[in-house]
């Protein structure tokens, strides 16, 4: 008889602490603003774009305004020579 009630007690007490967890969690706001500022570091400068080695020239595109910039490409393909403010005024900086 008192074992039937202790693992009552204790079932009881593992569904409340469950419970309270998922209100908790329905209630706080997804990433912390110093999250997100460590993801944003951390994406900041990325690239994206069509870069080939073997071709010319190596098309790339604004993180901020997401315009094409073209370049040209090094020897492994990847672009080079990417410095300054974005040619449409966007206010990013390479």
């Amino acid at each position: 008889m008192k074992r039937k009630l202790f693992i009552g007690i204790v079932v009881m007490a593992i569904t409340a602490l469950a419970a309270w967890n998922v209100n908790y969690n329905s209630h706080t706001k997804g990433m912390s603003n110093l999250s997100l500022a460590n993801v944003e570091a951390l994406a900041s400068g990325e690239l994206t774009g069509n870069c080939s080695g073997d071709s010319s020239s190596c098309e790339l595109y604004c993180p901020n305004c997401s315009k094409p910039i073209m370049s040209s490409p090094a020897s492994s393909g990847k672009p080079t020579n990417l410095s300054g403010p974005c040619p449409y005024g966007c206010g990013y900086t390479f």
